[in-house]
């Protein structure tokens, strides 16, 4: 969770842009992912950290009750869904999570996925 510590540390730093303490994860294409923090309002980019958004489009979504490395597993279930109600997935996902919880039962995820 490097890459998610960087943008605490820049949002720590410029208390001026709200944020809703959440991360979100994005995931554009095969190996690439976006870590960051939903923020509410939009700001200017230091050069390490860029202001961006979740895709828009058509989506399906799910949510994920559990512990993190269970997270592979929803995908898993979520693509076999998606096949059984003939969606095709297409394009980004990305995960929106909850706020912390020392009971890995109570972590929230919310899994998005573009459809075609």
């Amino acid at each position: 969770m490097a890459l998610s510590g960087r943008v605490w540390e820049f949002l720590r730093n410029h208390p001026e842009i709200p944020n809703a303490g959440i991360n979100i994860w994005l995931y554009p294409g095969e190996g690439i992912v976006e870590a960051g923090a939903a923020v509410l309002a939009p700001f200017d980019s230091d050069g390490t950290v860029m202001c961006s958004s979740t895709p828009s489009g058509r989506a399906v979504m799910t949510t994920h009750w559990g512990p993190y490395d269970k997270i592979p597993e929803a995908y898993e279930s979520f693509r076999s869904w998606a096949d059984g109600q003939n969606l095709q997935l297409a394009g980004p996902s990305w995960e929106v999570y909850g706020h912390w919880n020392e009971d890995p039962a109570k972590l929230r995820t919310d899994i998005y996925h573009l459809i075609a």
